[in-house]
């Protein structure tokens, strides 16, 4: 018995391109040009799953015509800091910039810390070992990383080690005994 469970990064937004916290905003390609940055077999599960924000549900719907809101698949809730930029933050808030980036644990904006996300995930992923069969869903590159660190078992400072672009794909897949990564892909 094994599922597979295909993940893919949200396609790019105003936040991803200037480096800021994510408020929930639209995606700045269109559908075509979403599902020409990715190439997926038919054989994926369907309906996709997505995250319930705009920038999911819009990447969702580029790449099927069927897409199920799941709220596990959410992005981090970065709380006060949502639509602030890095480069504010940095002037602004730089010790608690610094302790978020540093402290699995930490959330001085006031929303999610990365082990929030990350148990979340694991909730997720570990309700789909009772299937067989093909998932994929639309997230966002923290949910992926959190997913990532999870399945290897690397240890939490392992997060800020990997990077996850728009529209990257991460495969993953359980064969009864344990999660395995099958493959990371980035779209250039």
């Amino acid at each position: 018995m094994a599922i597979f469970v295909t993940l893919i990064a949200h396609a790019p937004t105003a936040a991803t391109r200037m480096a800021a916290f994510p408020a929930d905003e639209a995606v700045l390609i269109g559908a075509k040009a979403i599902a020409a940055s990715l190439s997926l077999p038919a054989s994926l599960g369907q309906p996709l799953s997505a995250a319930p924000e705009a920038r999911t549900r819009e990447t969702a719907k580029a790449l099927s015509g069927s897409v199920v809101i799941d709220p596990a698949l959410r992005d981090c809730d970065y709380g006060r800091w949502a639509g602030k930029s890095l480069t504010s933050l940095q002037l602004d808030e730089p010790a608690a910039l610094a302790e978020w980036r540093h402290e699995f644990h930490a959330k001085p904006h006031g929303g999610e810390s990365f082990a929030d996300v990350q148990n979340r995930i694991i909730g997720w992923l570990d309700a789909l070992t009772a299937f067989r069969g093909q998932v994929c869903a639309v997230t966002h590159p923290p949910v992926m990383r959190a997913a990532l660190v999870y399945v290897l078992g690397a240890p939490p400072a392992a997060f800020w080690r990997i990077e996850i672009g728009t529209l990257g794909m991460v495969r993953l897949s359980h064969d009864g005994k344990s999660w395995k990564l099958q493959e990371l892909r980035a779209v250039h």
